[in-house]
């Protein structure tokens, strides 16, 4: 489900799983592209494994392998300027290990905001809609594999984010934590982006990827939209709990 821990290479990556979904009835989870390979770069397919909760000394844990995960490019867009390369997700699809079964939209629910425990065992938030489009002053949650579920408010749009030399995300979201809520972590990336229903009820609306140096209480997120974009502009997908 949404919202744990993934591992790519021993004790290399170390990230959240955003969530699970049917792209074109293959069964898949959603991942931080840049949490799939030992060199932490964005875009790119390596095939590599995903290991749920960890890659252990002995055994596997495989639970999925990356299959589709775009290559960066220079894109007809003001944010991607002559000399840079860019995406507009940090987002690749794991084809799901065909010894493994899940649940469409589960996410894990921590007891309380600022915690990382989950309970009673089988708490969840359910995903029962989704959405593309996001505005400033939406107040989302996200729940990370090292900070649990936090809340925030988003704060912009369409901005982008640098990934050095000459990487940029474009058309990103910035959302400020709230309240007591800890500032994402190591290990957080990849969490699903959510904006609260009704009870455990949530509507997807994205995954996490990083955070600002300058502004330790931001962080980005990639907008569904633009994930669906990337990852299967025709395609069709199923990430909740009754269908979107």
């Amino acid at each position: 489900m949404g919202g744990i821990q993934h591992e790519t290479g021993w004790y290399t990556n170390t990230c959240t799983i955003g969530f699970v979904t049917e792209r074109d009835d293959v069964e898949g989870l959603v991942v931080a592209s840049h949490c799939t390979n030992e060199d932490k770069d964005v875009g790119g397919v390596d095939d590599a494994d995903i290991h749920q909760p960890n890659d252990p000394l002995v055994g596997e844990n495989i639970v999925a392998e990356a299959t589709i995960d775009p290559v960066l490019y220079n894109i007809d867009h003001d944010q991607c300027p002559d000399g840079w390369v860019c995406r507009y997700s940090d987002a690749a699809f794991a084809e799901l290990d065909s010894d493994m079964s899940l649940d469409l939209g589960e996410v894990a629910k921590p007891e309380e905001v600022g915690e990382t425990d989950v309970g009673p065992a089988g708490t969840t938030f359910t995903i029962t809609s989704d959405s593309a489009s996001v505005s400033v002053g939406d107040e989302i949650y996200y729940v990370g594999r090292s900070e649990g579920w936090q809340t925030a408010e988003v704060i912009e749009t369409c901005g982008y984010a640098i990934f050095l030399p000459n990487i940029r995300i474009i058309c990103v979201v910035t959302a400020e934590v709230t309240g007591d809520s800890d500032n994402p972590s190591t290990g957080d990336s990849g969490a699903p982006v959510l904006k609260p229903s009704s009870g455990n009820n949530v509507k997807l609306m994205g995954t996490l990827f990083g955070g600002s140096v300058a502004h330790p209480d931001e962080f980005d997120f990639s907008s569904l939209g633009n994930i669906y974009l990337e990852l299967g502009r025709s395609s069709t997908w199923d990430s909740c709990a009754s269908g979107c």
